[in-house]
């Protein structure tokens, strides 16, 4: 049996060998007595993290090699820095925003609180020339007229009834 093609045996030393019929297709084989994951291509433990090819790619420049799972942490690094530039960005644009609508409503209440500020003065000063050419008028007919004798009302005696 040792002799057929597909014959595997174990790597970690249990003594134990198989036939991995998938051969190089998936060249994970687990040890049916042990359960050790062996490469079936490489003849070694299976290489975790790295297919074949970049276990080739590892044993010829062992100094320069990365690894798909490097270049792909990487780039998600990469992207990562990206969407929080992207999203600093988004939230300093919301922070301006929101600053120049508070600007804008308290500018706003600031008119509106001068509005009313300046109606409030100006009923003030309505008020009190009213209440000046009330006491005047009032000034007016107490120099100008007599209570009726009749009725009490106040009434104006002008030059008579213009008898000689």
């Amino acid at each position: 049996m040792a002799e057929a093609e597909n014959f595997f045996w174990c790597t970690s030393g249990c003594g134990s060998g198989q036939i991995h019929d998938t051969g190089h297709d998936h060249p994970i084989v687990i040890c049916l007595h042990c359960s050790h994951r062996s490469c079936f291509h490489h003849n070694v433990a299976w290489h975790q993290g790295l297919t074949c090819e970049e276990y080739d790619q590892l044993l010829a420049d062992p100094d320069n090699f990365r690894s798909k799972l490097e270049i792909d942490n990487e780039a998600w690094a990469v992207s990562q820095r990206e969407q929080l530039e992207a999203d600093r960005a988004m939230a300093q644009g919301l922070l301006e925003e929101e600053r120049r609508t508070r600007e804008m409503r308290e500018r706003r209440d600031r008119e509106e609180r001068e509005r009313t500020q300046k109606a409030i003065e100006l009923a003030r000063q309505i008020a009190a020339r009213r209440k000046a050419e009330e006491e005047m008028s009032k000034e007016t007919v107490g120099r100008t007229t007599k209570p009726c004798p009749g009725c009490g009302w106040a009434i104006e005696k002008n030059d008579g009834c213009g008898a000689p």
